[in-house]
């Protein structure tokens, strides 16, 4: 019996959810004990993410989800190492099981030696920002003050926002500004809020099924 169909200590299966886009698992399974013995270095690239989500949190970041999720939003632990990334989303997953997040991802398959990656970390709603603090502060707790976190909103993604670098590969032109509303800068507890930003998430989120095709690159 392989790695990824073996029971588990708690009689469940750590094996994929079927018919998921990405990988994923099963309602009956938790997700650290998906995220152990699903490694993200070695996860089929085709499958983009692996997916860890709270049971029955009604949303699940920008992967399908049941209801609106048009004020999700996560936090960004950029520049992981390849080495350590995938006992970091084993962590997540811990996170996302003891309700400091609904739902965490890290991208399938990926890293060669040198590399680093990017895991993220969800929150219900990035309107509230005592939640999105609360959040930020869990993370820094499991890996330690030091870190600089971002927090982008899912209507930032949906409308493309991204960094102008990325914008500039994509051959798109770049505008001034920034992608994440909310930072906790390394050494800091405190979650800084940049007004501006927050306002255009907030409307994109707000007119979600009107959010333009172009893809808007505004540096970071």
């Amino acid at each position: 019996m392989s790695a990824r169909t073996r029971p588990t200590e708690e009689g469940a299966f750590a094996d994929p959810a079927p018919g998921s886009a990405w990988l994923t698992h099963r309602e009956s399974t938790p997700p650290s004990v998906f995220a152990a013995l699903n490694p993200v270095t070695k996860a089929p690239m085709e499958k983009q993410w692996v997916y860890v989500q709270g049971r029955k949190s009604g949303t699940a970041g920008d992967a399908d989800t049941a209801g609106d999720h048009s004020y999700v939003g996560k936090w960004m632990i950029m520049g992981v190492d390849v080495d350590v990334i995938d006992a970091w989303f084993v962590e997540c997953a811990k996170a996302v099981e003891a309700g400091e997040f609904v739902a965490a991802k890290a991208p399938a398959g990926w890293g060669d030696e040198g590399d680093t990656g990017v895991l993220i970390c969800y929150t219900r709603d990035f309107r509230n920002r005592g939640d999105a603090e609360r959040a930020g502060r869990a993370l820094k707790r499991r890996f330690g003050v030091g870190m600089t976190l971002r927090y982008k909103t899912d209507s930032a993604t949906y409308a493309g926002m991204y960094a102008s670098a990325e914008g500039a590969k994509a051959g798109k032109g770049a505008k001034a500004g920034k992608t994440c509303c909310y930072e906790m800068k390394s050494g800091s507890l405190r979650m800084d809020v940049d007004e501006a930003t927050y306002s255009r998430c907030l409307e994109l989120a707000e007119k979600r099924k009107d959010l333009p095709e172009e893809v808007i690159t505004i540096d970071d």
